[in-house]
């Protein structure tokens, strides 16, 4: 076996401790980059999601409101039934007319079952009452729910705050139901998990309010990212 000298074996060792130390480096700045893409991701996807669920409940709420009071015969008495803060119940008359005895297409018969689209004079048809307000699981989770006539039922999950603003054409708050002509709907959704995951935690410590100023949830501080939407919804048949 061939023996190095000692200069030689102390070099050898040397470079050994070099090389060690480089791949150490590497390797940190490695798992560094990949804590942070993953925590990227992590936080990229549970932020779209948040964004997809909290634009949905809003399309749901704009496009009910705008209907909120439709009432063609004029005799069926759709209207705001009631307005609070954090719930909201109209009415409207937009089906029934399958059933109404009237030939309501012109085509030459009664009450196809294609005649549904047509109103019929009252508002006791299936979807033709609707309530609005946030709705807690047994899991802890909050839900904007819906309701239609069977109970509240979940459009939109991981809702934190739910308010409404009532406009008179003037733009004033009213409580008068018969003067409201605007709402005002402010939402505040929250991610599903905490996010960022790996490394230091942002703390949500925001606190959300609606156009008017007005606190509609507090400060949470915990490590949930949250989005706030609002919206001015004009009703047209009100």
């Amino acid at each position: 076996m061939k023996i190095l000298p000692d200069d030689k074996r102390g070099f050898t060792l040397v470079e050994l401790m070099v090389a060690v130390t480089i791949s150490v480096v590497v390797l940190s700045g490695m798992y560094a980059a990949y804590q942070m893409q993953l925590r990227s991701n992590i936080t990229q996807e549970a932020v779209v999601e948040m964004q997809q669920n909290i634009r949905s409940a809003m399309y749901f709420l704009e496009r009910d409101l705008r209907m909120a009071g439709c009432d063609p015969t004029c005799g069926a008495g759709a209207k705001i039934e009631t307005a609070l803060a954090n719930s909201l119940e109209f009415t409207m008359d937009i089906t029934g007319g399958q059933n109404d005895g009237l030939d309501n297409d012109s085509d030459g018969t009664v009450d196809e079952d294609d005649e549904s689209r047509f109103p019929d004079g009252d508002i006791d048809d299936t979807g033709e009452r609707v309530r609005y307000e946030l709705s807690h699981h047994a899991d802890g989770s909050v839900s904007l729910g819906r309701d239609t006539g069977s109970g509240l039922q979940p459009l939109a999950r991981n809702i934190d705050a739910l308010n409404f603003v009532y406009l008179d054409s003037d733009g004033d708050p009213t409580v008068d139901l018969n003067a409201v002509r605007t709402i005002q709907v402010t939402l505040v959704a929250r991610s599903g998990k905490e996010v960022p995951v790996l490394m230091n935690k942002v703390v949500d410590n925001q606190v959300y309010t609606n156009q008017r100023g007005q606190i509609i949830l507090p400060a949470q501080n915990d490590n949930f990212r949250r989005m706030i939407l609002t919206a001015n919804i004009q009703c047209r048949n009100l």
